[in-house]
């Protein structure tokens, strides 16, 4: 199959299998989505770095928005606003797409569920642009890319309010286009922990461009920076002096954390919908993981030695800047575990891995064969993510 068609045939099936998640997937039934839907509806109103409100980051937003989660698709009432909270852990370069979609919604004064599939459909367009241009930029990785973006738990983020979508797209980006420095700064903007996907760039003004973008999305972030958990007490400050104090206890506990998890996070990264509560078959689970693996050893990526080293110690340094995110806000204090990790983290991770081993199976597998096993995924996908009728 040719670079062009493989390209078509990805831009097509992720637009079949998206539109149809997005209308499939229930308002809220994404993960952390109603935070998202509230974060993006705040940019499109002006609020960039949102205000903290009791020790939240907050806005006022229109009564329809912020009545949605309660499942009413009243009117957008944009002039009657109420205060909300979400998370801000990122800047608002990953809710673009959506707050465009909250921009028009609210000039259409659209109804409030109208406007969330919009943003749905705004967030899955422009990650499946990102992929296209990442498989025509490096096209011995074309089949990876298509692999990683047609995985049910791509597609589930992609056609939700979720900032997951253009990390993934921007880290795939990268992966393909390693020495872009516009790339290498974005991918500190989107999600911070990823920053070291950017050391396989073969040039420092890539580097440069990347710490400056740590440092303003640093400065950007700290007045929102807070951490809050229903129910159980965390104290960031106290576990970073916990993990400055005792580094080799932390780094036990992170390779305990991903000894004892692996299959979870195995299921995590391939599909598990919803809030995570809507589980793959698990026939399906093994059938996207054999193929993941397959694509990996197979594709043509063919990196030398020093590349695969370089390439290793960048996941390495993610997956531990992950563990430790996951450390500070979400796990109580002095606690020898990690609560929080999740499997779509690994996500953007995934097209550098699979580069990473390229090559080691010199047999190469179908795109074919590849694409219609991913169909088959997705299409199960979308019958488990539907609401069945009651009794």
């Amino acid at each position: 199959m040719s670079i062009g068609r493989l390209i078509a045939a990805f831009v097509v099936l992720a637009l079949i299998f998206g539109v149809t998640l997005v209308f499939a997937t229930p308002p809220f039934r994404a993960p952390d989505e109603a935070g998202h839907f509230w974060r993006a509806d705040a940019i499109a109103l002006g609020y960039w770095i949102p205000p903290m409100h009791h020790g939240h980051p907050s806005a006022y937003i229109p009564r329809g928005i912020e009545q949605l989660w309660y499942g009413r698709d009243t009117p957008l009432e944009l002039e009657h606003r109420v205060l909300v909270h979400f998370p801000a852990y990122y800047t608002p370069l990953p809710h673009l797409p959506q707050a465009l979609a909250c921009f028009i919604g609210h000039n259409l004064t659209l109804r409030p569920l109208a406007i969330l599939h919009l943003g749905r459909i705004f967030n899955l367009v422009v990650f499946i642009a990102l992929m296209a241009v990442a498989m025509r930029a490096a096209p011995l990785l074309a089949l990876v890319v298509a692999t990683v973006g047609l995985l049910p738990m791509s597609l589930h983020l992609a056609a939700s309010f979720s900032p997951d979508a253009m990390t993934i797209a921007v880290a795939t980006l990268l992966t393909a286009m390693s020495s872009n420095a516009v790339l290498a700064a974005a991918i500190a903007f989107v999600k911070p922990v990823y920053f070291p996907i950017a050391l396989m760039a073969r040039r420092a003004t890539a580097w440069i461009a990347c710490a400056v973008s740590l440092a303003i999305t640093a400065l950007l972030l700290h007045q929102t920076n807070y951490a809050h958990r229903p129910g159980v007490m965390v104290d960031p400050a106290a576990q970073l002096r916990a993990i400055v104090h005792a580094p080799f206890r932390f780094i036990g506990i992170v390779i305990a954390d991903y000894l004892r998890h692996v299959p979870r996070y195995a299921e995590g990264l391939v599909g598990r919908l919803g809030m995570l509560d809507v589980p793959l078959p698990r026939i399906v689970i093994g059938m996207l993981l054999a193929t993941v693996i397959a694509v990996a050893l197979t594709n043509e990526s063919r990196l030398i030695a020093k590349e695969r080293v370089l390439a290793a110690v960048s996941i390495a340094l993610s997956m531990l800047l992950i563990s430790v995110s996951q450390y500070l806000i979400w796990t109580p204090p002095g606690a020898g575990y990690i609560e929080g990790m999740q499997g779509r983290y690994f996500l953007p991770l995934l097209p550098l891995a699979m580069a990473a081993v390229g090559g080691t199976v010199r047999r190469r597998i179908a795109p074919d064969v590849v694409l219609a096993v991913l169909a088959i995924a997705d299409l199960v996908a979308i019958v488990a993510i539907t609401p069945k009728p009651g009794p």
